[in-house]
């Protein structure tokens, strides 16, 4: 008699506790979520910014960075696509390629406060250098 008296609790007890716990898993859930977002933006701005930093000045690096960091976040197949920026500053012999990159960022499920934007700046010194 006592087992399905106590077969009943473990229905009350599930009923009070599964809200915490799904709430808990969104939350993991969207952290999650942010976090590989930023890492791949990390990673294209930073593959965009390489390989503008290895093109000779006379052939545009800035677009040829930015062009890269497009190509390295298709290939990412994540939905979304950051805003790209990039810009050479420095003088010789300390030329630098800076790439900037924002994405705006809703969470997956929106239960935890996150950021609002993704962003990360790449800075990589120049292989050819003016003389």
């Amino acid at each position: 008699m006592k087992s399905t008296s106590r077969r009943g609790s473990y229905a009350v007890e599930f009923a009070l506790t599964a809200p915490l716990l799904l709430t808990l898993l969104a939350g993991i859930v969207d952290v999650s979520w942010y976090v590989h977002i930023s890492t791949r933006v990390a990673h294209a701005t930073a593959a965009g910014c390489r390989i503008g930093a290895y093109t000779g000045l006379d052939e545009s690096p800035a677009a040829a960075a930015v062009e890269a960091a497009k190509a390295e976040w298709e290939v990412a197949g994540v939905e979304g696509a950051p805003d790209f920026e990039a810009k050479i500053s420095g003088s010789a012999p300390d030329v630098r390629l800076q790439v900037v990159a924002d994405m705006e960022y809703s969470g997956f499920f929106g239960y935890t406060a996150m950021p609002e934007w993704v962003s990360h700046t790449a800075v990589f010194r120049m292989a050819e250098q003016p003389e």
